[in-house]
């Protein structure tokens, strides 16, 4: 995915002023309820001020550090030491803004009323606390990456989009990305099952022509609105009907993959059905390629037997 720490930052920021927003909330809350009971310029009242300040501290770690997870999970991404500490910079500069925001709005209320001291303390813990769960999350996140892209068998949408040839932004808005994955990852499970794996390397081949022939052929000349949103539509449907052929035939790669014991004529011809439906109802230049799915699906008959 093109400028992904720019997409990461942005939904980082998001969720940021998320977390800030559901403090005021609670502040707003807070100061209602204590100024309807006469409360209004208690410590109670400051304490609770503090303690809702604590709660959005704690979650802030956990809760910026899963959208990193998230979006290099999605994109199978690792992250490298020098992310590591671009996000342990921008994460500790933004918290230091809002500690500074509850020394000013919080602590001289506490000194006031006399309570300086117990103020103190607490921010200490709540400082500690934070830059410990923040380092934890971070190098949780980094080990977690780190596992899914050496040991799940996960590619890179980058090499996923040279395998099947089509763009980055086509994988991700149809969103191929998992069950292309799932498809790559049962060729790895297939292991020393060669006739599957034979199979399974045919299928994801006629997969790459069928999408490139979906891309690559142009429309003859539309010249009335009609023509062109007739067309319009068109491709959407074929689109639409080729993410289905991708996620049926995984579901169909995923059975193949069952043990003997576990097979099921009726529920392999159930999920053939569903891949073979999209031959029946597609382009006439796409049958040619129905073989190489049904062979999948004849291969799990004759393991059943």
């Amino acid at each position: 995915m093109d400028n992904m720490d720019d997409k990461i930052s942005t939904l980082m920021r998001d969720k940021l002023i998320s977390l800030m927003q559901q403090n005021s909330v609670r502040i707003t809350n807070i100061n209602v309820k204590f100024t309807a009971s006469n409360k209004k310029h208690t410590i109670e009242r400051w304490r609770a001020f503090y303690d809702s300040y604590d709660k959005m501290f704690r979650s802030l770690p956990k809760d910026l550090v899963r959208v990193e997870r998230e979006v290099r999970s999605k994109f199978v991404s690792a992250m490298t030491p020098e992310r590591k500490l671009r996000l342990l910079t921008y994460i500790n500069t933004e918290a230091d803004l809002l500690f500074e925001k509850l020394e000013k709005e919080c602590g001289k209320e506490f000194r006031r009323l006399g309570e300086g001291e117990d103020f103190d303390e607490r921010l200490e813990k709540t400082k500690n606390k934070f830059t410990e769960n923040l380092e934890t999350q971070l190098q949780k996140c980094m080990d977690t990456l780190e596992a899914e892209t050496t040991e799940s068998g996960k590619v890179s949408i980058a090499e996923l989009s040279r395998m099947y040839d089509v763009s980055e932004g086509f994988l991700n808005e149809l969103n191929l990305i998992d069950p292309l994955q799932k498809i790559q990852i049962r060729l790895n499970q297939a292991g020393e099952d060669t006739e599957l794996a034979g199979l399974i390397t045919n299928v994801k081949e006629s997969l790459k022509r069928i999408a490139n022939n979906l891309k690559t052929i142009a429309p003859k000349s539309l010249d009335s609105v009609g023509d062109r949103k007739g067309h319009k539509m068109l491709v959407a449907r074929e689109t639409m009907a080729l993410r289905d052929l991708v996620i049926h035939t995984n579901y169909l790669l995923e059975y193949a993959l069952v043990s003997d014991a576990f097979m099921n004529t009726e529920l392999a011809e159930k999920l053939y059905k569903k891949v073979e439906s999209f031959f029946d109802t597609g382009r006439k230049e796409w049958k040619v390629e129905a073989g190489h799915f049904k062979a999948v699906y004849e291969y799990t008959l004759v393991k059943g037997k």
